[in-house]
């Protein structure tokens, strides 16, 4: 709690943790609800969710900002990240 009301922006890692019984890959139910946590407070631009490759996306990102990166190589997606941070004139 004192993060979000002390956050400005936020990057959501959501990496495939858990896997149901039909064999999907999904990130943890904590990341997932603090993800709808700080897009309720922050807004959708400035809760962005990064999303590794494998892992299901929850119905309501489609169209949302997210960056999708290879799985366990969040690295790749630091040109996204960076024009993100340049946008919100962060860097």
């Amino acid at each position: 709690e004192e993060m979000l009301s002390s956050s400005d922006f936020a990057f959501i890692v959501m990496t495939a943790e858990d896997e149901h019984s039909d064999g999907t890959k999904h990130a943890r139910q904590n990341v997932v609800h603090e993800a709808g946590l700080f897009q309720g407070r922050l807004g959708f631009d400035r809760a962005i969710i990064l999303l590794e490759e494998g892992c299901a996306e929850f119905s309501n990102i489609v169209g949302l900002t997210h960056i999708p990166f290879p799985k366990g190589n969040i690295g790749a997606a630091s040109e996204d990240i960076r024009k993100v941070l340049e946008r919100e004139e962060m860097l």
